[in-house]
């Protein structure tokens, strides 16, 4: 009974997808046909450059931390 169920799910929902593409293309394919020779008429180019760096993750980090370890040196005055 499981295997029939899951086999109309995905039956189904292929459909939908087949479906869903082939109302996207009637709708937007010629202007998407149309496109490339929108772009080879355009007279508008512009040069972009283009700088790549790259970025290294360091195996040790430098931590700076007070050594809580040792107990801190108190100065005593004498009184006067």
């Amino acid at each position: 009974m499981t295997a029939i169920l899951l086999s109309a799910l995905f039956l189904s929902s292929s459909f939908f997808a087949a479906v869903a593409m082939a109302v996207t293309w009637q709708r937007y394919g010629r202007k998407a046909l149309a496109l490339r020779g929108e772009l080879t008429a355009c007279s508008n180019w512009r040069d972009v450059r283009v700088r790549i760096s790259e970025v290294t993750v360091r195996h040790q980090a430098t931590v700076l931390r007070p050594d809580f370890t040792r107990p801190a040196k108190q100065t005593v005055r004498a009184a006067a």
